[in-house]
């Protein structure tokens, strides 16, 4: 019973982050390769201290569920938009949310911050390592190789 109330609560968490990625981001890819990619985030509303804790939710959602339409290597999310299968892999998504996920940046910086702006906004640059990633995705389980 316990491991069905955990999952209620993580398909809720979901529920509720990704709706407010959806709404509040602004991402713009900067430069992709077949092995990282590298991003701009723009969040609103939160301190400077926090401004690289909040854009990486939306680095996450973006990069798993949406992809960068701009891209050549990322176009679509790694594991789509598919419900399912995050229900599936229950385990792996939420070790990733609770902050496994970060361990796949390789850089983040503020690059701007604008506290004078109503909502205050903040530009955080991150890259992130795709091919480990990817290897990830697949050496868990979670994913086939990818490109078959």
């Amino acid at each position: 019973m316990t491991k069905m109330k955990h999952k209620i609560l993580f398909f809720l968490g979901l529920l509720l982050i990704i709706p407010t990625a959806a709404m509040s981001q602004d991402i713009t890819l900067i430069n992709d390769t077949e092995d990282v990619i590298t991003i701009d985030i723009n969040v609103y509303d939160v301190k400077e201290k926090e401004s690289i804790n909040a854009a990486i939710p939306y680095a996450y959602y973006t990069i798993f569920f949406r992809g960068f339409p701009d891209s050549y290597y990322f176009k679509d999310g790694l594991v789509g938009t598919d419900e399912n299968f995050v229900n599936r892999h229950s385990e792996y998504f939420k070790k990733m949310e609770e902050g496994r996920f970060s361990s796949f940046i390789t850089a983040a910086s503020l690059i701007n911050y604008n506290k004078k702006s109503k909502p205050k906004a903040a530009t955080v640059r991150m890259s992130i390592n795709m091919r480990a990633l990817k290897r990830d995705l697949e050496q868990q389980g979670i994913k086939r190789r990818f490109g078959l």
